[in-house]
């Protein structure tokens, strides 16, 4: 997995959102379960391709691949 840093975890209902930082660059995941970790943990993110959403940095487009 992407190794990662937890800057902010915020739950969304059954939801869980990790704000984390990869390599240097925000990522945000969507978990589908409620995850029990906090800001300053260390994970590995481990994404599916086929359910990744890509944004353009500058104009926050959505990437199409």
């Amino acid at each position: 997995g992407l190794p990662a840093e937890i800057a902010v975890v915020e739950p969304t209902g059954a939801d869980t959102q990790l704000y984390c930082r990869v390599n240097g660059q925000e990522v945000t995941a969507m978990l589908r379960d409620r995850v029990t970790c906090r800001p300053g943990d260390r994970i590995a993110l481990t994404p599916d391709p086929s359910r990744a959403h890509l944004f353009d940095a500058a104009s926050g487009s959505r990437l199409t691949m």
